[in-house]
């Protein structure tokens, strides 16, 4: 797969958009996307089902390959969803929207976030904002730091994961991942946790 990494985006820079936005990547298939660090503003005017990440907006891994790693990125700036479109957004603060699947092996480690996540809808975490995996893939979120914001979201918010679901023989394994005092979710109404908004699995094998 591709690699993008070593990369900084700062300054007065923002990113705005409809569908899968992020401040660095739109969209990432198959991708290593590593030691990326941004401060860039990303907007949305809210479409329906699509990711809003501080570094990938959309990320999907959906090969045998043995590993692919989302690693030591940066973000600090502020993703805000306008108030046009509809429900259900995504939005996180390295990835917005995550999907996995096939056997391959995602890790998701040593991100910080910083930064804001303003008016979500739904799915909003500080890491991953809507996290699934499938097939017999495996995901990794470990050691990363959290010290950012989640304010005005309706439903469905997490320090580190706004939403993930596990399907057939597919894991997520969290671990050992820091959360300082500053980081807080604001204003949230349903199923809000420090660390996952919600969770379901679906063994669809049985």
């Amino acid at each position: 797969g591709a690699t993008i990494q070593n990369l900084t985006l700062g300054g007065t820079s923002s990113v705005s958009g409809t569908r899968c936005v992020g401040s660095v990547v739109g969209t990432a298939n198959n991708t290593n996307l590593n030691t990326l660090t941004s401060s860039a503003d990303v907007y949305s005017s809210q479409y329906y089902h699509d990711g809003y990440g501080g570094i990938v907006g959309c990320y999907e891994s959906n090969t045998n390959t043995p590993n692919y790693a989302i690693t030591d990125n940066t973000y600090s700036g502020s993703i805000a969803i306008g108030d046009g479109g509809g429900p259900f957004n995504r939005s996180g603060g390295i990835v917005g929207q995550f999907i996995s699947s096939g056997s391959s092996t995602v890790n998701i480690d040593g991100n910080s976030f910083s930064g804001n996540i303003i008016n979500a809808s739904d799915y909003a975490g500080g890491v991953v904002g809507y996290l699934q995996t499938n097939g017999n893939s495996v995901v990794t979120a470990d050691s990363n730091a959290i010290t950012g914001q989640i304010t005005n979201t309706y439903d469905l918010a997490g320090g580190l994961i706004g939403y993930f679901k596990t399907r057939d023989n597919s894991a997520l394994s969290v671990e050992n991942n820091n959360f300082t005092t500053e980081a807080q979710i604001n204003n949230t109404q349903y199923n809000v946790g420090g660390i996952v908004g919600g969770a379901e699995s679906d063994d669809s094998s049985t």
